[in-house]
Order: C-alpha cells, then sequence, then structure tokens
C-alpha cells in the first residue's frame, strides 16, 4: 500500500482536550503528529468536516502549541474498546493561543 502522507510523522501518547466549536469537549489522547496534522484517539465519534481547537505539549522542554483545525476522517479504533482514531488537519498552529 503506497503512503498518501506529505510529512512525516512524530508518535506521541499525550492525553489532552478538544473544543469542538459549540463549546463541547472532547477528551482525546494524541498518537501521532507532523506538520499537516495529527490523529487522536478518542471515546466519541467526532463528524468529518467538524471545527477543532485545543493545546498540546509533545516536547518537555518546549511550551504547548495550539491548534485550530478540521476532522478529515474518522473510525473505530481497533482497540476493542469502543474508541475511535479522528484524523485532524491543522488550519492554524500557534504558540500563542488562538
Amino acid at each position: 500500500m503506497q503512503e498518501k502522507r506529505s510529512a512525516r510523522r512524530l508518535p506521541s501518547c499525550q492525553a489532552s482536550c478538544l473544543e469542538k466549536g459549540d463549546g463541547n469537549k472532547a477528551d482525546v489522547t494524541l498518537v501521532d503528529i507532523s506538520l499537516g496534522g495529527m490523529r487522536v484517539l478518542t471515546n466519541e465519534e467526532i463528524a468529518i468536516g467538524k471545527d477543532l481547537t485545543g493545546q498540546f505539549k509533545i516536547l518537555p522542554h518546549l511550551g504547548p502549541f495550539y491548534i485550530r483545525g478540521v476532522v478529515a476522517w474518522t473510525k473505530p479504533a481497533a482497540d476493542g474498546q469502543h474508541r475511535f482514531e479522528i484524523g485532524i488537519k491543522f488550519v492554524k498552529i500557534s504558540t500563542i493561543p488562538l
């Protein structure tokens, strides 16, 4: 199978929270991240096209970064625990709150 991603992914395992644009939040675990987006694991399915914002810290010696993105894809997680993998395409990344 040919790789479709244009950027290298950095694995992670950081817990965080995403705001879904309607004021509701979803607890997520960051699975991997690249320059173009990230993959998270969550207990709830989030619709494709949904706008999201969040704060993450992937390197301990650097401060957090803030993202605004849109759900590009979603699928049931393969872990058998009724969770979902969500692919988020970045719209904006910043070191200051968005």
